[in-house]
Parts: structure tokens; C-alpha cells; sequence
């Protein structure tokens, strides 16, 4: 028998183009969210727009329903291009608006914007713990482990795994800078 460890954190990927974003429960929001990606990107780059939407998330409070990785910006980090899956919790955006003086929502709000709405913010749960991916490279080198755990795009919306092969091989091969990686 043996147990299978992801070598990389499952998580969720917010976005304008996603299935889920921070802002998809306020009302603005939910008014302009079947524009094309270009006009929702002009609309929520109004200035009235962004406080009604901002106001809106505020009034929500913390969600209790499936959508609080949505609403919960204190465990999200831009992606990036290329993509960064292990970034240090200095680089999340909760880090990064406290360095600013500002909330952490008006930056996830700005970084949604980016790249004429196509960035994304990238929130790891499971199998990530200490902001580092250590312990899965710790249990990736037992003999009693197999690399597993994609679900080949059944939740393409929010995190495909579909690259999981692909991945492993090029980050633990060849791309891991924060530690050492696997051998091939």
C-alpha cells in the first residue's frame, strides 16, 4: 500500500475570468458580471464603481458558505507570470497591503485589474504548510509515497491539475529555488 502526496499546494485561483473572484457575491458585481471580460474591466475600473463594490464586500462580512476562499483575502498572492505556486508569506497580498498601510482588499481589487483583468490571485490550502513546500518534499522522498492527488481538470475553474505531471517534473527537476528540489 501506498499513500499519495501533491507536490503542490491545492488551492484555489480567484480571477475577473474565474469561477470564482473576491467580489462575485457584491451586487455591483453581480450586475456586470455577464459583460465580456473588457467592458467588466472598464465598468469596475470607475472610481464609483470600485467604493460601491469595496462598500458591498465590506457589508458582506466573512462568508460561512463555500464561497469564503472568495471572500477571504488574508491567505491570497498574485500569481504572476510566470506562475509562482511556493511564494514566501511576505509576498501575499495581506503582507504586502500591510507594508502599504491599506487594506488587503483594495489591493486584491488593484492586482484583479492587472494585465486588462487577466491576473490571478492564487489562494494554497492544503499541503503547504510554513509558507513552503518542504514537508511535501520530505514526504515526496519516502519510499511508501507515489506523486498523486490531480483531478485532470474537474475543478478547472479554480485550480487545474491537469499540468500536475508536467509540473512536477519542471519545478522539483529543474525550476525550485526556496530548497532543494527532487532528483529526476
Amino acid at each position: 500500500m501506498k499513500a499519495q502526496v501533491c507536490l503542490r499546494p491545492t488551492g484555489v485561483l480567484l480571477g475577473l475570468q474565474a469561477a470564482l473572484n473576491p467580489f462575485m457575491l457584491c451586487e455591483t458585481y453581480q450586475s456586470i458580471a455577464d459583460l465580456p471580460l473588457s467592458e467588466r474591466v472598464a465598468v469596475i475600473r470607475r472610481p464609483g464603481v470600485r467604493a460601491r463594490i469595496l462598500q458591498e464586500w465590506e457589508a458582506l462580512g466573512r462568508i460561512k458558505t463555500w464561497a469564503y476562499v472568495a471572500h477571504d483575502v488574508s491567505n491570497l498572492f498574485q500569481l504572476g507570470d510566470p506562475p509562482n505556486y511556493e511564494p514566501e508569506q511576505k509576498e501575499g497580498i495581506q503582507a504586502r497591503a500591510d507594508r502599504e498601510g491599506r487594506p488587503a482588499v483594495q489591493l486584491a481589487y488593484e492586482l484583479l485589474l492587472q494585465r486588462d483583468g487577466r491576473e490571478l490571485l492564487y489562494c494554497p490550502h492544503a499541503n503547504y504548510a510554513d509558507y513552503n513546500l518542504d514537508a511535501a518534499r520530505e514526504m515526496a522522498l519516502n519510499e511508501n509515497m507515489l506523486f498523486g492527488l490531480s483531478d485532470g481538470g474537474a475543478h478547472v475553474g479554480t485550480l487545474c491539475d491537469a499540468s500536475f505531471p508536467t509540473y512536477n517534473v519542471a519545478y522539483w527537476a529543474r525550476d525550485r529555488t526556496r530548497g532543494p528540489g527532487l532528483p529526476l
